[in-house]
């Protein structure tokens, strides 16, 4: 019980650290103006390219992992 306790800890932070860094990231490359309230649409339309991009590479980085993990824990076997 402690060990899946643990897991979904980790899961949280990961969650909390990935969001922080596509809210940092995506802030820093598009927002460029500080004179009003509001976003204009050019900022607006950055932050959703921005966030779209950042969602799609961290999937298939997840992916690319998880298939870089089960190859390690399952050998092929010789000749295949």
């Amino acid at each position: 019980m402690r060990m899946l306790q643990l897991m979904e800890e980790l899961k949280a932070q990961e969650s909390v650290k990935m969001t922080n860094e596509l809210v940092e990231r995506c802030f820093n490359d598009c927002i460029m103006n500080f004179s009003t309230k509001s976003l204009d649409k050019k900022e607006i339309s950055c932050l959703e390219n921005c966030a779209e991009k950042f969602v799609k590479h961290s999937v298939r980085s997840a992916q690319k992992f998880q298939e870089a993990s089960q190859e390690i824990q399952v050998p092929q076997a010789p000749g295949v």
